[in-house]
């Protein structure tokens, strides 16, 4: 009885292991050639210390002013990100914060990772 009882524990270790490897896989699978989603994007902006407020509406505009609140510049502060969050959404500021840190941290060269 004590046979079964250890095999049938190291079923369910393997088959979580196999789905854990499996839904990885999908994940990660071509992850640089997905678009960005609206809250990736905002993250990204918004951690950089810029505003959505600089684009321009009800007009036509260039692919650069549109891409402008994405570019990489040491301007941007953490008082900057927590401003632009606390006056254009609802999101509580740590994690810009901590994402603002983390590109200051770990510059590019490059711009943004959109851009690259």
């Amino acid at each position: 009885m004590l046979k079964p009882l250890i095999t049938h524990r190291w079923l369910h270790l393997l088959l979580l292991l196999f789905w854990i490897l499996l839904g990885g896989v999908l994940r990660f699978t071509k992850l640089a050639s997905k678009p960005l989603w609206s809250d990736e994007f905002a993250t990204l902006v918004f951690s950089l210390g810029h505003s959505f407020l600089t684009i321009p509406l009800n007009q036509v505009i260039s692919f650069e002013t549109l891409l402008e609140p994405l570019k990489i510049s040491t301007a941007g502060s953490v008082g900057d990100v927590i401003n632009h969050l606390m006056t254009e959404s609802t999101h509580p500021p740590i994690y810009f914060v901590l994402t603002h840190w983390w590109l200051q941290l770990f510059p590019t060269a490059d711009g943004p990772p959109i851009c690259g």
